[in-house]
Formats: C-alpha cells, sequence, structure tokens
C-alpha cells in the first residue's frame, strides 16, 4: 500500500514541478481546439434534447383516436 501511495505522490511531483518548454502551436490548431470545443457542446446539447423529448413522449396523454368522420354520402372516408 505504501508502495502505491509513493507512486502516486511521486507522479503528483512530476506533475507539480514546473518546466520550460519551447513550443509553438500555431494559428490552426487554436482554431482546431475551438472547434472541437464547439462541436462537443452542440453535440451535448442535441443528445440532452433528444433525450429530453424522449422522456416527455412517455409521459405526456395522447388523446383516444377518434373515430373516422362520415361524409355526405353516408361512406366513411379515408
Amino acid at each position: 500500500m505504501s508502495n502505491r501511495c509513493a507512486k502516486i505522490y511521486f507522479a503528483l511531483a512530476l506533475f507539480a514541478t514546473p518546466t520550460l518548454v519551447h513550443a509553438y502551436i500555431d494559428p490552426g490548431t487554436g482554431s482546431l481546439l475551438i472547434q472541437g470545443l464547439i462541436a462537443l457542446v452542440v453535440g451535448a446539447l442535441f443528445t440532452l434534447k433528444t433525450w429530453w423529448h424522449r422522456l416527455r413522449s412517455l409521459f405526456a396523454r395522447r388523446p383516444p383516436p377518434q373515430p373516422p368522420a362520415e361524409s355526405p354520402s353516408g361512406k366513411a372516408s379515408e
């Protein structure tokens, strides 16, 4: 158990120490990240909307079926 805790503390210390990084993110990468975030949000909203409508339709009251109306000739309309 203590070996596991030591590994966790080591990993946290490794992530907590600042290091110099010489990297460049071009504008195309930034716009790709923004586009991905927008797609994630829109997809999540669409999924929630679909689930909400399905849930609402389970509890919605449906009117009883109406008999077909008769036409003036006395025959049922199709």
